[in-house]
């Protein structure tokens, strides 16, 4: 899962060198814009609804702190 998310945000943003570990908002400037676009495809991606509570930006601001969103999320959550 980790993999898929940074093609994703790599495709997204065009950056190629995205750890799981790396701080989105400061080390490759996320903003609201991108954090929005990120959202709708994740959802898409991984066929999904991320609740209202849920977004926040600390949810998204590394792939892995996103790929804990998502497994919560999957655990309680029919496919959309």
């Amino acid at each position: 899962m980790e993999q898929e998310l940074i093609k994703i945000i790599s495709e997204q943003t065009g950056i190629s060198n995205i750890d799981i570990h790396d701080d989105l908002i400061v080390m490759h400037g996320f903003d609201s814009i991108k954090f929005i676009q990120l959202v709708v495809l994740i959802e898409e991606s991984f066929n999904l609804l991320i609740p209202d509570d849920m977004l926040i930006i600390q949810n998204f601001s590394s792939v892995s702190k996103i790929v804990n969103l998502i497994e919560s999320i999957s655990s309680y959550q029919s496919p959309v």
